[in-house]
C-alpha cells in the first residue's frame, strides 16, 4: 500500500509477479521442459544449426500474429527450440499454452458434439501464444485420421482468421501435410512462409539423441 496526497494505491509486490509467472508456467504445460530447453543449451556446432537457431531468435523478436513452423528430422531441437520461444514469450508477459497433438486429440476426442467439447478447444483457439507438439504424429508411417485433421482445422483455421502467434513442430515435411490437407497446409505455409519455415531434412546425423550411436 502507497500513499500519496491523500490517496491510496495497491502496487503488486515483486513476489506477486513472480507467482503470476509461476501460474503461467505450469498452465502453458511447459513446466517440466522450461529448465532444460533453453536457446543457450541448444548446439550450434553445424551451419544448420546456427541458421536454425538464428531464425528461432529472429521470431522472438518478431512473432506477432506470426507463426514458426519446426518440420523434418527427428531428435534435431525441434523441441527445444520452439519450447525456449514460447519461454521467452512468455516472460515477455504472453499466455501460452504447450500442448503434444496426440495428447490434445485423445482428450477431446470423446468430448466431441458437447459443450464441454466447445469449451476444452476454445482454450487452444484462443490463447496468445500456441505451440503445438509432434503435429499430426499418429504412429509409424500412419496418417492423421480424419477427426485429427478436423481438430487440427478447427483450432489452426481460427488462429489463421485472428493472426495469432503460433509454433508447430513435426516429422512431416510441409509437402507431407499439403498431401493431407491442402486447405490446412496452404494455410500454414501463408502465415510463415519462407522466413519462418524451417525444414530438416532426415539425417541420422542430425538426431542429438543418436549422437554416441
Amino acid at each position: 500500500m502507497i500513499e500519496e496526497d491523500d490517496y491510496e494505491f495497491v502496487v503488486d509486490c515483486d513476489c506477486m509477479q513472480f507467482r503470476t509467472d509461476r501460474r503461467m508456467i505450469e498452465r502453458s504445460g511447459l513446466a517440466l521442459l522450461i529448465e532444460k530447453y533453453t536457446m543457450d543449451n541448444f548446439e550450434t556446432n553445424s551451419d544448420w544449426q546456427k541458421k536454425v537457431k538464428g531464425v528461432a531468435e529472429r521470431f522472438i523478436e518478431d512473432s506477432k500474429g506470426k507463426w514458426l513452423v519446426m518440420l523434418g528430422n527427428s531428435g534435431a531441437g525441434k523441441t527445444m527450440l520452439c519450447t525456449a520461444i514460447t519461454s521467452e514469450l512468455m516472460k515477455r508477459g504472453y499466455p501460452a499454452r504447450y500442448v503434444i497433438f496426440r495428447e490434445l486429440t485423445t482428450s477431446l476426442k470423446p468430448l466431441m458434439n458437447t459443450d464441454e467439447y466447445i469449451k476444452e478447444i476454445f482454450e487452444y483457439k484462443r490463447v496468445n501464444v500456441l505451440y503445438i507438439d509432434d503435429f499430426w504424429k499418429n504412429g509409424y508411417q500412419k496418417i492423421p485420421s480424419e477427426a485429427d485433421v478436423s481438430i487440427a482445422l478447427e483450432i489452426l483455421n481460427y488462429r489463421y482468421n485472428n493472426k495469432l502467434t503460433t509454433l508447430i513442430s513435426s516429422e512431416h515435411l510441409i509437402d507431407s501435410i499439403l498431401a493431407i490437407d491442402e486447405a490446412l497446409g496452404s494455410r500454414i505455409f501463408e502465415m510463415c512462409g519462407d522466413q519462418y519455415l524451417i525444414q530438416i531434412d532426415k539425417d541420422l546425423n542430425k538426431n542429438f539423441r543418436l549422437r554416441n550411436y
